[in-house]
């Protein structure tokens, strides 16, 4: 199972969002974590304004690998799903433990619209 976890201290809306200049999305960090089968796979403090809206801009376009880059960071991918032959192969810069799980194609999704569902309205 993959799912996230993360402070929830506001929500703005999707349009909002959306159109939301970079200096704004870095102005609310909040702890955020993956988790698959019940292990943290990546925990940090993050700018999750900055990945909503990353999120947006993917879900149009899923085929693509999801590769999420902060600008807060020289260190990258902080989070990215890698499209492999047979599914989706989860990757971060400071992996919590190793992934060898391959994803598919619609948990990829879910996960991704559930962080923009939580995040915007």
């Amino acid at each position: 199972m993959l799912s996230f976890e993360m402070e929830n201290k506001l929500k703005i809306s999707a349009r909002r969002l959306k159109k939301m200049p970079l200096y704004n999305l870095v102005q609310d960090d909040r702890d955020f974590k993956v988790i698959v089968d019940e292990e943290i796979f990546f925990h940090q403090t993050i700018s999750i304004l900055e990945l909503a809206q990353y999120c947006q801009q993917w879900i149009k376009e899923p085929t693509e690998d999801f590769i999420y880059n902060t600008i807060e960071s020289d260190e990258n991918p902080l989070i990215a799903f890698r499209k492999q032959t047979e599914g989706w192969r989860l990757e971060s810069v400071w992996p919590e433990c190793e992934c060898s799980r391959i994803f598919t194609d619609e948990e990829v999704k879910n996960f991704v619209n559930a962080i923009i569902d939580k995040v915007a309205s």
